[in-house]
Parts: C-alpha cells; structure tokens; sequence
C-alpha cells in the first residue's frame, strides 16, 4: 500500500493526475480507513477540477479521522474556493 501512496504521490507532483488518482485507488481498495489515500486523492481531483469528488474524499478523509488537521484545511480551502474563480494552486506538499 505504501508504495501505492508514494507512486501516486510522485504522478502528482509531477502533474499527471490520472496516473495518481489510479494509485491512490489502489492504495484506498488495499487499506480502505487510511484517510491519508483520501485526502490525497482529493487534492489530486480539485487539481483536475473535479471539485465534488474531492470534497467527497476529503468527508470520508474526515469520517475516518476526524482530528486531522490536513484534512480540516485542504477542505476548507477547496470550500473556500470562489464559484467562478480560478482554480486553487496546486498543492506544495503532501502527507504519506
């Protein structure tokens, strides 16, 4: 699972979404309460604008570790995000 985690990682800084998001679900199908895979995961669909999927990953993120403060803020950036807006910058850093 670990090494789900740190490909999709790696696709994403890199840019490359589509590969990431298919290793954080594998990542996710292997160990289903890491809330870290979702929250990830997220990040990598708000990049891709996909914002109503990202919000869902990021309530399972939170469902599954209330406490996280990662979590707490990524989703309130993205809920934070206005309408019409330009998309929010491309996150700097992520946890694994």
């Amino acid at each position: 699972m670990k090494a789900y985690l740190a490909r999709a990682v790696a696709w994403h800084k890199k840019g490359d979404d589509k590969h990431a998001i298919a290793d954080f679900d594998e990542a996710i199908r292997l160990q289903p309460g890491n809330s870290t895979a979702y929250n990830n995961r997220a990040a990598a669909f708000r990049d891709m604008g996909q914002h109503d999927r990202a919000l869902a990953d990021y309530n399972e993120a939170l469902r599954l570790d209330p406490k996280n403060q990662d979590v707490l803020a990524n989703r309130g950036l993205l809920c934070r995000r206005p309408i019409n807006g330009p998309p929010t910058p491309r996150a700097k850093g992520l946890a694994f």
